[in-house]
């Protein structure tokens, strides 16, 4: 059994740093984080490309 995934986003930029700690507690607790923010650019729309990468990593 794979790790369990936490999505983590917000494009707002003054949560930077609270991507940051939300991503090393996820990390602490075992879990995998996705953050979307370390994702390349593309030119899909949002929902699939979340819903693609999360199928592909199960």
């Amino acid at each position: 059994m794979g790790k369990i995934k936490v999505f983590i986003s917000s494009a707002i930029e003054e949560l930077e740093y609270d991507r940051e700690i939300a991503t090393r507690v996820v990390k602490s607790l075992n879990f995998e984080p996705l953050v979307f923010e370390g994702f390349p650019a593309m030119s899909k729309t949002l929902r699939p490309v979340q819903l693609e990468f999360s199928v592909s990593k199960l």
